[in-house]
């Protein structure tokens, strides 16, 4: 559905900038990646999304869409700003089921 969504040609006026758009995505997407597979590797997870970015920003301009390095970067962006509060969540989870027992 995200590829579908990143390849259609669709004018939406945000109250924020494209490369916020593209981090916020991008950082949603690893938190639900992180929520749904909490055991996997982070950096497994972080490589495969920024790897789908670049994917995305690629194959854009088959589709009338504008190919931007920039958006790659603030995918990635994103998704490292996630990685981080995913993992201060965890911590932070782990240590509240520690102390509970």
């Amino acid at each position: 559905m995200t590829l579908y969504l990143c390849l259609r040609h669709v004018d939406v006026v945000m109250p924020i900038s494209d490369k916020k758009q593209h981090a916020f995505t991008f950082g949603a997407l690893t938190l639900l990646a992180a929520a749904a597979y909490p055991y996997r590797n982070v950096f497994v997870e972080a490589f495969a999304l920024s790897g789908f970015g670049a994917l995305i920003e690629f194959i854009q301009p088959y589709f009338g869409r504008d190919k931007d390095v920039k958006d790659w970067i603030a995918d990635t962006i994103g998704i490292l700003v996630a990685l981080a509060i995913a993992a201060i969540a965890r911590k932070l989870l782990m240590r509240e089921r520690n102390s509970t027992l």
